[in-house]
């Protein structure tokens, strides 16, 4: 979904590394607003923009996001120790003459009926794609929501303050995940350096971050996904 800088070879490796942006402050408090507007959830409406810069970024309009669920949707599990996290591929349309409205809520429902699915077996969902001779490879973009302060320190580098370590290896072609940090929130975009430049990927960074910052549910909401993005451009213009 974001074009490559380097053409990726038949296997390509896990080599990754990590950017980062802070939020302003009082953006968390803007979107938690804006969400409750678009009677939505904080997470639908920051998946729902993270779709608006991929599809800003690459034209297309059949996006899949994997998303990291608990897996623990069986009672009889929730008692038991271990790891059950499991990558759950959301799937949405969009296109340009969609109102920003529709497309709100329509991957709000769907973020709740995947949710409620998530035992779907994910190999049967791979052989489906197989069988329409589509790409098996169901997920290629990862979004995580951290609502918890990380706490991973260094203090050579941060002088005691809390921060995010860098990721030597990225199994995702891109991973964007958004977390707290000091009482403030950060994006931090985990890529594949052999497919990706640090350039290309900051681009689209301040691209994802440009749309939260600039969300503005009563002014778009009556708008196509075009409108909206003209009347972006024309913003950033003044």
């Amino acid at each position: 979904y974001i074009p490559y800088d380097y053409k990726p070879t038949k296997k390509v490796g896990t080599h990754g590394h990590t950017i980062c942006k802070s939020m302003e402050e009082g953006l968390e408090a803007k979107l938690i607003i804006a969400a409750k507007k678009c009677e939505t959830t904080l997470f639908s409406l920051l998946l729902i923009n993270l779709y608006l810069a991929l599809h800003f970024s690459s034209g297309e309009e059949d996006i899949i996001i994997g998303v990291p669920v608990l897996g623990r949707d069986n009672n009889n599990l929730m008692n038991i120790v271990g790891m059950f996290v499991n990558t759950l591929p959301m799937r949405s349309s969009i296109h340009k003459e969609m109102k920003l409205s529709s497309f709100v809520k329509t991957v709000s429902q769907q973020v709740l009926y995947d949710i409620k699915n998530q035992s779907y077996p994910y190999d049967k969902m791979v052989e489906m794609k197989r069988k329409y001779g589509e790409n098996t490879n169901l997920v290629s973009i990862m979004f995580e929501y951290e609502n918890e302060s990380m706490n991973l320190y260094d203090a050579s580098q941060t002088k005691g303050k809390s921060y995010i370590l860098p990721l030597k290896n990225s199994k995702y072609d891109v991973n964007v995940t958004i977390c707290k940090k000091n009482d403030e929130l950060v994006i931090k975009l985990d890529y594949k350096t052999e497919i990706y430049s640090e350039k290309s990927m900051s681009k689209f960074l301040n691209k994802f971050y440009s749309i939260l910052k600039e969300f503005n549910w009563s002014e778009w909401k009556n708008l196509s996904i075009e409108e909206m993005r003209e009347l972006q451009k024309i913003h950033r213009q003044k």
